[in-house]
């Protein structure tokens, strides 16, 4: 083996070294709730106006990162508009995946939303609350442009207006320089 193949060689195995010591790709939203490591993510990136999500949740044990399976029936989700209305759901087990939970959701529009978990683990009361748009959940966006209903009508009305003002506009002149010419009269 030559010398110059040597730098080659611990480039590579520095490069194999960071892939293994990289940390593993974790939720986008995370945090530590008493003995127990709660996480949420989004499937579908980037979150869209009325279009279906799937919400996942991950509880595990903080200290041994142990699945905790076996919380559909005590924990829920409410999805609601900061200071609006709000739904609560069911959330459903991710088959062949303990520990992971899954919440189907459609957001009615653009904004920020409040998803909170909520319910009892082992006796123990939880409440976490996750925002979009806040800690790493993305923020539901709409997709191209979308205007609010009824903005037709404003822009139709706002340009009657806008002829109208011309037409006025156009008349008043007219009136001006005819006034400012006097009569006319026709000579026989």
């Amino acid at each position: 083996m030559r010398r110059s193949s040597y730098p080659m060689i611990l480039f590579a195995l520095a490069v194999l070294a960071s892939v293994f010591a990289a940390p593993r790709a974790h939720a986008d939203d995370e945090r530590i709730s008493g003995p127990y490591r709660i996480s949420a993510s989004f499937v579908e990136k980037p979150l869209y106006a009325l279009e279906r999500n799937t919400l996942l949740v991950r509880v595990s044990a903080a200290d041994t990162g142990a699945p905790v399976a076996g919380l559909e029936s005590v924990l829920r989700v409410r999805v609601s508009v900061p200071h609006q209305a709000s739904e609560t759901l069911a959330i459903l087990p991710v088959e062949g995946q303990p520990g992971d939970y899954r919440a189907e959701l459609m957001f009615p529009r653009a904004g920020t939303f409040t998803i909170d978990l909520f319910g009892s683990i082992e006796g123990r009361s939880l409440s976490e609350r996750f925002v979009t748009g806040d800690n790493g959940l993305d923020k539901v966006i709409s997709r191209g442009r979308q205007y609010p209903h009824g903005s037709g009508y404003v822009v139709l009305f706002t340009f009657g207006l806008y002829v109208v003002g011309v037409l006025y506009l156009l008349i008043r002149a007219g009136l001006k320089r005819r006034r400012a010419h006097g009569p006319t009269t026709i000579a026989s």
